[in-house]
């Protein structure tokens, strides 16, 4: 279900654009299926899970770049994530010209198609998301280079996953 709502909403070709009101409940929804029927069963199972994105990214997408306000963004998600927070975040940054030219996304989306321009206002979004109170403890930005390769950012990440990783396992 959670997949489905992500693909009609991020590589659907409407005849109409969507609302970015509308991207933010899509997406809200996407997450509380995910949240339900996968993170929540793992973590309760003493497992760890390893997200990709979380409303955060919501929060500078929607909230930042789509002008729809952090705190609306944060609202509509509180009630999608309930009581499930990360325990860290890593927002791995990269001048938004130079990341134009890194993306992994075979069928591409509605993103990737964005100018340049945006990828600037997601990027600032991501920085008032950083300041909010609930995120400042668990939030580490890492800075790459475009010319780093993916073993190096890796190793970087894991610079900062692991003492957690450490600490949860034992």
């Amino acid at each position: 279900i959670s997949d489905t709502i992500r693909k009609v909403v991020q590589g659907t070709k409407f005849n109409e654009e969507m609302h970015p009101l509308t991207d933010v409940y899509l997406y809200a929804a996407s997450r509380a299926q995910t949240l339900s029927t996968i993170v929540k069963p793992t973590v309760d199972a003493g497992g760890i899970v390893i997200a990709d994105r979380s409303y955060i990214t919501s929060l500078a997408i929607q909230g930042g770049a789509q002008k729809q306000g952090i705190e609306t963004v944060l609202s509509v998600n509180e009630k999608a994530i309930e009581t499930v927070t990360p325990d860290l975040v890593i927002y791995l940054y990269m001048d938004p010209t130079s990341s134009m030219h890194r993306t992994f996304d075979e069928d591409g989306d509605k993103w990737e198609s964005k100018t340049t321009e945006f990828n600037y206002e997601i990027a600032k979004g991501y920085d008032v998301a950083a300041e909010l109170p609930s995120l400042k403890k668990i939030w580490n930005r890492i800075d790459i280079d475009k010319s780093m390769d993916i073993p190096s950012v890796a190793e970087m990440v894991w610079q900062v996953v692991e003492p957690l990783v450490t600490t949860i396992s034992q």
